[in-house]
């Protein structure tokens, strides 16, 4: 799973998996130089376990502020129903993490589908109901932990947060396991 993010993050950013030997590139040097070079900032904001979603969509906030993630209870193995994974926010200005729930519509792929709303106060992540096991998105306002439940489950929220696009999410681990 690391080593997957590493490469989409480098991919991303332009460095790409496969490397010239240094005889064919002489300006080759490590990722992190390259980094440097092009005057990019690389800055640990979480740790132990913490995804985002998926390389199209952002985890920051509409005004930037915050950053929102999931981090699973593992990912090194499929998980099993009810396992709860929590959705964490990242306040850019003060660097402090805050879970502000618990999800068990998650997966090691993509998380729980975790991306913004309009606002800020719009947080859209997925969540599965233990007791009918019927899945869900939920639209959450951090800062006030006000929250409401949709009848459908998220897949991908439009740019305006106005649009939700959903899918079945108990029955796409037949199709697609991850």
């Amino acid at each position: 799973m690391k080593a997957i993010f590493r490469f989409f993050l480098f991919f991303l950013l332009g460095i790409g998996a496969a490397k010239k030997p240094a005889a064919q590139n002489p300006v080759s040097v490590n990722s992190s130089q390259k980094i440097a070079a092009r005057g990019i900032t690389i800055k640990q904001v979480s740790n132990g376990r913490v995804i985002h979603r998926f390389f199209d969509t952002s985890p920051l906030s509409p005004s930037g502020r915050y950053l929102a993630l999931l981090r699973m209870p593992y990912e090194n193995k499929t998980p099993v129903p009810g396992d709860a994974a929590e959705v964490v926010l990242v306040d850019r200005r003060s660097g402090k993490e805050k879970v502000v729930a618990t999800t068990r519509g998650w997966e090691v792929q993509m998380g729980a589908h975790v991306q913004w709303g309009a606002s800020d106060k719009e947080l859209l992540f997925n969540d599965v109901d233990t007791v009918t096991w019927k899945a869900f998105c939920v639209v959450l306002d951090p800062a006030t932990g006000r929250h409401r439940k949709l009848e459908g489950t998220l897949f991908m929220a439009s740019n305006d947060g106005k649009k939700i696009a959903s899918y079945n999410l108990i029955g796409s681990r037949y199709a697609h396991q991850g």
